[in-house]
């Protein structure tokens, strides 16, 4: 970890930041629970993005009253979780998650250092200390109009640098996803990682191979969703944990560099960036198209119908699939859909075209489409047929989605 700051409480005016920047919720939150005799602060991310003039997704309370007490002073609130019980409030439609001071204790850990329960509540730096990194570490108070730093983040965030809390070694261990985070907040922040903080993701890499994969795909999830999933694969492969974190990457055979891919990445950072939704069905189908479509080319040596060359290609993905399933089988159908779509396309059939049109999944598959042509396995001339029959499809009828 990088050196230090001594404890300093900053003016939040003159740092950029006012009690307008957060939302209502929030400050309803920490407000009630401060005229309730209690320390309540907004800390995390949310002030991080504030200070580099991006916006938050959302605002984490921390207070030293405990889940009982916040669940009490909230009558429309509930407690969640059990490695980390923490509230969830409800005003009006917005959730605003509300988490008491912890520290460090012998709580309950694995063979490997994991921590695996964590409910021993502490005081305000007791529960910094325990946070992950520098520039996440940081407490902004909205009632008084004041930020508070313990550990350095405001440098760190100056220096444009990410800096693990404590000892790296011991912080990878109590729980290896951190590494991933680190590579993340890298890629989104365009931040350097300091090089005890990035020396010690090598050595400690063979623990993520042991955490569950539901929590390795979620982890995946938030690396294609953040709006630079092209820079959090490439800086997951640089650093070797690109197949660890997307094993159906290695399962399919795709190196994410792929012209294909990079180009489903970047449309995909476009529109989280300008607040369009995100199909992650649509998003995985592009991920694995290299694999299908070198697939589907070898078959149709042997199989003269290219749909019937498709569809026994997708047969050997649902096979290889079924012997680990490294993807929810809720995401599953709309892949092979959106795939099986493709051979539509230059079909001359009147009834098949007017069916395709009428497709319930016929955006995603155009979409898909689109990113096809832009990767020249499709002539344009196909995409412009298909865009003015969309085009006249959706004129007579305006409620189609």
């Amino acid at each position: 970890m990088s050196k230090t700051q001594p404890f300093q409480i900053l003016s939040a005016k003159k740092q950029g930041i006012s009690c307008a920047c957060l939302s209502h919720s929030a400050y309803h939150v920490i407000a009630h629970l401060q005229q309730n005799g209690f320390i309540a602060y907004i800390v995390g991310g949310a002030i991080r993005d504030l200070l580099l003039h991006q916006t938050p997704k959302d605002f984490d309370v921390v207070t030293n009253a405990t889940p009982e007490v916040i669940r009490r002073l909230f009558r429309r609130s509930r407690i969640i979780g059990r490695r980390f019980r923490i509230v969830h409030v409800l005003i009006d439609n917005d959730i605003v998650e509300v988490t008491t001071f912890r520290k460090e204790g012998t709580t309950s850990q694995n063979v490997h250092g994991r921590i695996m329960r964590d409910n021993i509540f502490g005081n305000c730096e007791e529960d910094i200390l325990r946070r992950d990194f520098t520039i996440n570490a940081l407490l902004y108070d909205p009632i008084s109009e004041k930020i508070i730093d313990y550990l350095g983040g405001m440098q760190d965030l100056a220096q444009r640098q990410i800096v693990m809390i404590g000892q790296p070694a011991i912080r990878y261990q109590e729980d290896p996803i951190r590494m991933v985070r680190a590579l993340r907040f890298a890629a989104k922040l365009q931040f350097d990682i300091e090089s005890v903080t990035q020396l010690a993701i090598e050595q400690y890499i063979h623990l993520l191979k042991k955490e569950p994969s539901a929590r390795l795909f979620d982890e995946m999830l938030k690396c294609l969703v953040n709006g630079y999933a092209h820079d959090s694969i490439a800086l997951l492969a640089q650093h070797h944990l690109l197949t660890i974190i997307f094993p159906l990457f290695k399962r399919f055979s795709i190196q994410g560099n792929e012209p294909f891919v990079r180009l489903a990445l970047k449309n995909t950072d476009e529109r989280v960036k300008s607040h369009q939704s995100i199909s992650i069905g649509f998003l995985l189908a592009a991920l694995i198209w290299p694999f299908i479509s070198q697939r589907w080319l070898q078959i149709q040596k042997d199989v003269t119908k290219p749909h019937t060359a498709l569809f026994k290609a997708i047969e050997h993905f649902d096979h290889l699939q079924s012997k680990d399933p490294v993807i929810p089988r809720r995401f599953v159908l709309s892949m092979k859909t959106i795939w099986s779509m493709q051979a539509q396309w230059m079909s001359s059939s009147t009834k098949k075209r007017t069916r395709l049109l009428h497709h319930p999944y016929f955006r995603s598959g155009f979409d898909f489409l689109i990113l096809r042509t832009q990767n020249k396995e499709i002539a344009e001339n196909v995409l412009i047929e298909w865009a003015a029959k969309r085009l006249i499809n959706e004129k007579s009828n305006p409620k189609m989605d």
